[in-house]
């Protein structure tokens, strides 16, 4: 067993050694290297190798509806290096379960577009994205955007355009939810400390379309049933069976709850 070395049939693979890359280095054999059977390669073999740029890549951790705990930093972050070219926005919405809704048109035409580094080469850079500054005391509801064109391999002219949407939704409001045949059962509790949440106005909606915006479905737009959390934060949403029957499976039905109070959403 020999380190930084495998052998397979008849390939021979060097690897884990701190070379640099677009370097050339080159591999003695001896000719005294023997085979298994005891015949040796009779003459030194000298193997000149360059070392290719690092391969393209770009990681996005999350992608479609997440939520963001109030209480900790309003950023997100993604990595990505030797990269041809890309960039990103980030805005307001108001639809808090919007997930994919890419636009036709470059993301470079909207006014808010931020380029990413080319450079340097064969580096991984972390983007950090913060988005304080886009919420209300702290809460509120983003959206981001992103295309970035990577080589397809080391040596190759071709590449791909990776995208990624993320709505981010920023809140201190914690929905766990029910659904049975008669009613809806809510519990709204506060993430940063786990205490109930009174008075809070609990909506039963339809977002089959993903973008039903907040005020709408606050002035009753596809709302299905509504209540209001009682001091334990708890809300009951209760409904006729058979009109529930009949909403629940219709195929353009599909369920969500928007929990609102004075200040958070």
């Amino acid at each position: 067993m020999f380190d930084n070395i495998e052998i397979n049939n008849s390939c021979l693979t060097i690897y884990g050694l701190p070379v640099t890359y677009k370097s050339t280095y080159e591999i003695y054999i001896n000719k005294n290297l023997k085979d298994i059977y005891g015949r040796r390669l009779g003459e030194n073999k000298v193997i000149s190798i360059t070392v290719p740029n690092a391969a393209a890549s770009v990681n996005f951790i999350e992608s479609g509806v997440n939520i963001l705990e109030a209480q900790f930093p309003s950023k997100l972050a993604f990595v990505y290096q030797n990269i041809l070219k890309g960039g990103y926005t980030i805005e307001k919405t108001i639809y808090p379960l919007d997930s994919w809704t890419f636009s036709n048109n470059s993301l470079s035409l909207f006014e808010n577009y931020k380029s990413l580094a080319t450079e340097p080469e064969n580096v991984r850079i972390f983007e950090t994205v913060d988005f304080e500054d886009l919420l209300t005391n702290g809460k509120g509801m983003v959206r981001f955007k992103a295309e970035v064109d990577v080589p397809r391999s080391v040596n190759s002219d071709r590449y791909y355009t990776q995208r990624n949407e993320t709505t981010i939704q920023v809140t201190d409001l914690g929905v766990t939810t029910r659904f049975a045949i008669n009613k809806s059962v809510v519990l709204v509790s506060k993430l940063s400390t786990g205490e109930p949440v009174p008075n809070a106005k609990v909506y039963l909606y339809n977002n089959y379309s993903g973008t039903v915006a907040v005020d709408e479905v606050l002035s009753g737009y596809e709302v299905f049933a509504d209540a209001v959390t009682n001091e334990e934060g708890l809300a009951i949403l209760e409904y006729d069976i058979f009109e529930a029957d009949n909403w629940f499976s219709d195929t353009y039905t599909s369920p969500a709850i928007l929990v609102k109070t004075e200040d958070d959403c």
